[in-house]
């Protein structure tokens, strides 16, 4: 009976620890201030290159530029 019960709780463990884990939204970048601040977290990133913001817009070049995020 124990070890019935045992595997019935890991069971449902193994069932929610995906749902805990994913549910939580964990940064968010909008780029409406014209920067790459995290509104959520606290992880801001960095422009490199000739990454910039316009429109709160991530505008890349396709060549050299990203997002630096930590």
């Amino acid at each position: 009976m124990a070890k019935r019960w045992c595997l019935f709780i890991c069971a449902v463990v193994m069932v929610m620890l995906p749902v805990a884990t994913y549910g939580k939204l964990v940064n968010q970048y909008t780029f409406e201030d014209g920067t790459a601040k995290d509104s959520v977290g606290g992880a801001d990133a960095n422009l490199v290159g000739d990454a910039k913001i316009e429109g709160g817009s991530l505008v890349l070049d396709g060549s050299d530029a990203w997002m630096a995020m930590p």
